[in-house]
């Protein structure tokens, strides 16, 4: 897990939470993904790689297209709020991204 609170709100940290919301969505390209809640690919694309955090509003939108997913989660990485299998899910992913000892999650 993340070591610290500013931790887990960087943006690469973000990215990584939404990379993962993204395939345990079953969105294996970004593209598609991106699309369902109204953004570009390359706002899309800058959020996953850390470059650039996105703002509340696309997340907002990705929150009502998906139900389940938190601003929490996407956020702060507190999946307590998300149905248990969309978070076993995506912790899955994540695993896969980082490895079991660099959870960005709290």
């Amino acid at each position: 897990m993340a070591e610290t609170p500013a931790d887990l709100l960087s943006a690469t940290n973000i990215g990584l939470r939404i990379k993962a919301l993204r395939l345990a969505l079953g969105y294996p390209r970004s593209g598609e993904f991106a699309e369902t809640y109204g953004v570009t690919i390359q706002a899309h694309s800058n959020y996953e790689r850390g470059q650039n955090p996105p703002t509340v509003w696309p997340m907002i939108a990705l929150c009502e297209r998906y139900p389940g997913v938190t601003l929490e989660f996407i956020f702060r990485g507190i999946p307590d709020a998300m149905p248990y299998k969309m978070t076993q899910a995506t912790i899955a992913e994540l695993k896969k991204l980082v490895g079991d000892d660099n959870l960005p999650i709290a």
